[in-house]
């Protein structure tokens, strides 16, 4: 079969002969008139039905129909006359017209008209019992707490927490704390509603310890209640500007907010004036090697310095069989306990100061393999104990080690030989 030649559009549309182009006609929406007339033919049923018209208090449907009846009788020209022509009931007579009369068989032939909504009223009419308020007490207050204007404390147990800069003076304490729970010497309990909260008071707050250091504000009272903003450190490296009954609050929220009850030790030192900031931080401990070597014994004298927040028997008991100190005896010739002050910066300020005399040397330990000690150091022990003594005064910045005695010497001050 040859191919078919169109020369326009006419000619395309003229040989569908299977009527692929053809299109049925849309349906034409109902107009305004007939939605009115549907809807009033859906309240000409319900009297079909009951035998009268839908009464304002019946049930969501029957007072949707008797909303809309009020409605339409309202309307005017040429809606009421088509209604008018429907109205088999006389329903838009209103109260005048009496009872409707008694639907017939012929009433029911009637075509389904619609109503065309042209106001806020018709959607009210129309809304199917949505706004209906079947409940009044719904909209009643109750349990509602209203503002009074009266002054209420603002919680701010979310405090934001920062990093605790000084944390070096907190972490034994709160190592030394968890030691003495683990061993019994201390134990927590559940946190008792009002109770009480003062500086040097240990809890364990969200899952973490945490300790009252100081009051940061003086008291800010509200309503009465003495309620100073504190200073709280935690465990875990934070603090938090809290105030008191703030944490109070924390505290009896969680639920497994505890108090810490300290060793009677500890609450014999607070009631003797002793603050959790008076306690050991650490030791500085100076000591001797015992080693019998020759190259170390042209050396003079040998000192290792060093820090520990244990005890020092315990930190030199296996001292023979480690290289750290040298594989030999030591002797303790000097130790310093650290109070409110970071043992690590002291320690890092003499190894600063002695840096030119550290220990250089390459020693075999026992398995035969070199090594280089570490904080060891060749200078003689006053100058060792002279810095130790001037970092604890504060007044190393006015010194210097000397080059060549290898002594600890005021700034400006030029050596001269005997």
């Amino acid at each position: 079969m040859a191919p078919r030649s169109y020369h326009s559009l006419d000619d395309v549309f003229a040989d569908d002969d299977e009527g692929l182009l053809d299109t049925a006609p849309a349906n034409p929406a109902p107009t305004g008139g007939q939605r009115l007339v549907e809807k009033f033919e859906e309240i000409s049923e319900f009297v079909d039905q009951k035998g009268r018209e839908p009464a304002a208090d019946g049930p969501t449907e029957e007072k949707t129909l008797s909303r809309r009846l009020a409605s339409l009788r309202g309307r005017t020209g040429t809606e009421r006359a088509d209604l008018e022509a429907r109205d088999r009931h006389q329903l838009l007579a209103g109260d005048d017209a009496g009872e409707p009369a008694v639907p017939t068989a012929a009433d029911t032939s009637k075509p389904d008209p619609s109503e065309e909504v042209t106001s806020l009223d018709d959607i009210l009419d129309d809304d199917d019992g949505l706004l209906d308020v079947t409940s009044p007490e719904l909209y009643e207050a109750r349990h509602v707490t209203f503002d009074t204007g009266k002054e209420r404390e603002t919680p701010d147990e979310v405090a934001q927490r920062e990093p605790c800069k000084d944390f070096w003076r907190f972490e034994t304490l709160f190592r030394d704390i968890q030691h003495e729970i683990d061993d019994g010497r201390s134990y927590t309990e559940r946190f008792q509603d009002n109770a009480q909260i003062e500086v040097g008071d240990y809890f364990i707050l969200d899952g973490v310890m945490c300790l009252v250091d100081a009051i940061a504000q003086p008291d800010e009272t509200a309503g009465g209640r003495y309620n100073p903003r504190l200073r709280v450190v935690f465990g875990n490296g934070t603090e938090a500007a809290l105030l008191l009954r703030s944490l109070e609050r924390a505290l009896q929220k969680d639920r497994q907010g505890r108090r810490v009850i300290l060793d009677p030790d500890r609450a014999l030192d607070r009631m003797g004036g002793i603050s959790h900031h008076d306690r050991r931080r650490g030791t500085i401990y100076i000591l001797r090697s015992l080693r019998d070597d020759a190259e170390l014994a042209r050396m003079g004298e040998v000192l290792k310095i060093g820090y520990t927040e244990d005890t020092v028997e315990k930190r030199i008991a296996s001292a023979e069989s480690s290289s750290t100190y040298l594989e030999a005896p030591v002797e303790v010739v000097a130790t310093y306990d650290c109070y409110n002050a970071d043992p690590h910066t002291i320690e890092r300020l003499i190894h600063a100061m002695l840096q030119d005399l550290k220990l250089n040397v390459l020693l075999r330990n026992r398995k035969g393999q070199r090594y280089r000690p570490s904080e060891w150091f060749a200078v003689p022990l006053e100058t060792a104990k002279a810095v130790v003594e001037r970092i604890a005064d504060g007044t190393i910045a006015h010194y210097r080690i000397d080059n060549v005695t290898g002594q600890l010497v005021e700034k400006g001050r030029q050596y001269r030989p005997e």
